[in-house]
């Protein structure tokens, strides 16, 4: 990231000197679906994705988080093959409604909050 080194010399690359290089790859990156994440990011998914648990218990889904409090506390719930439609209610009547994939059976549920709680299962 820095332009000098420890002796005086100047590294490369380094983002002072290669900017233009840098504009010049995202605004071709900017085009296609990838995803861009620090390694702060990384490494705060990683921790939401292994220390959570979903349990499905008759008309109930408990989420269970098991890690550390993080600023930014959300994640995104998949579920495959589902063959009915649903939302999710939150003890306090908080909607969580899901979006259908193309292929009508994954519906995904994004910015979910990352902590211990039971959802009621409302079928529509």
């Amino acid at each position: 990231m820095a332009f000098s080194r420890t002796d005086g010399k100047r590294q490369t690359p380094n983002i002072i000197d290669d900017i233009e290089s840098l504009k010049e790859i995202y605004s071709i990156l900017r085009t296609k679906n990838i995803w861009h994440a620090t390694c702060s990011e990384i490494a705060q998914y990683f921790e939401i994705r292994s220390k959570s648990k979903v349990q499905i218990e008759g008309d109930t889904i408990i989420y269970n988080f098991n890690g550390r409090r993080f600023n930014k506390q959300d994640c995104s719930l998949v579920f495959s093959d589902v063959t009915r439609n649903f939302k999710l209610i939150s003890d306090i009547g908080k909607s969580f409604i899901p979006e259908i994939r193309s292929d009508n059976r994954t519906l995904i549920i994004k910015d979910f909050p990352a902590e211990t709680k039971k959802y009621k299962i409302i079928y529509e």
